[in-house]
């Protein structure tokens, strides 16, 4: 396994750039090395009783993300020192995600949970485009408590089956309305779990980043769901983009500038039961 550099993240991107599309993967997973003081930090990580909360930032990424530690002070038990050197852990991955993507800009997501049941039945799903754009995106994720992310294994067989799946979905949603297609959706969750049960599902661990690629345009998007969350945990996402991507983006509800072009108040959880396409 690769580790996570920004040569490699680069490596990886171009040679993928340079496959014929059908021979192109879905993600990869890399190995992140952590040093010895790191891993006790993450080892050490104390969610609060009941947190659900996510951090973001959508912006110019330069050197050190804004007020992440007031975030984490609100949502964990760790001392200022420890929570200090865990927002140190996240620089470091954001640095190494901008270099290896060679963009500026950056949507990261981190997000806090203790136990909840909102993925007891996997969501299998596939992002859909980030913002409007004429090439392939992806973004990197990880896991720094808790349990990892799930993906799918990416073979004809599995796309055919999601596709064919989703494809249902699509039909039987016309023309309901929204609290309609709720409960669709939620019916759905089980037959996608159903359909996929037979297809290898692998997960990530902690020492462990995935870059996958999105779209519903794009047959080489990874089928992937939020694990079972019976332990607290801290996830990261990080979309790495250009000048271009992030006035595209900008404007939209998950990355709405406001002051230094980061979200200045907490955005409270929701479970992603609702797929938006």
């Amino acid at each position: 396994m690769d580790k996570l550099t920004a040569t490699n993240i680069s490596n990886y991107l171009e040679d993928r750039k340079s496959k014929k599309e059908s021979d192109r993967s879905s993600s990869k997973i890399f190995k992140i090395n952590y040093k010895d003081a790191e891993k006790d930090v993450l080892k050490n990580i104390k969610i609060k009783k009941d947190i659900e909360d996510d951090y973001k930032y959508c912006g110019l990424y330069v050197d050190k993300l804004p007020n992440v530690t007031e975030f984490l002070e609100k949502v964990t038990d760790n001392t200022d020192g420890e929570n200090t050197n865990l927002s140190k852990i996240i620089d470091r991955l954001v640095k190494k995600i901008v270099k290896g993507y060679n963009k500026k800009y950056i949507w990261i997501s981190l997000r806090a949970s203790y136990y909840n049941n909102y993925f007891d039945t996997p969501n299998w799903h596939i992002d859909g485009r980030y913002h409007p754009s004429d090439y392939e995106l992806s973004k990197f994720v990880t896991v720094l408590l808790g349990e990892g992310t799930l993906i799918k294994e990416a073979t004809d067989k599995s796309k055919e089956i999601f596709f064919e799946t989703d494809a249902e979905l699509t039909e039987q949603s016309k023309g309901k309305s929204m609290e309609e297609q709720r409960d669709i959706q939620k019916t759905f969750r089980k037959k996608f779990d159903d359909n996929l049960k037979d297809v290898k599902t692998i997960q990530l661990k902690n020492d462990e980043g995935l870059i996958f690629f999105s779209g519903y345009d794009n047959k080489n998007s990874q089928i992937h769901s939020e694990p079972k969350m019976d332990k607290p945990r801290l996830f990261l996402s990080i979309f790495a983009m250009d000048e271009n991507g992030y006035e595209n983006l900008k404007n939209r509800s998950q990355c709405k500038s406001m002051t230094g072009g980061y979200y200045n108040k907490y955005v409270k959880y929701q479970s992603k039961c609702n797929r938006y396409k």
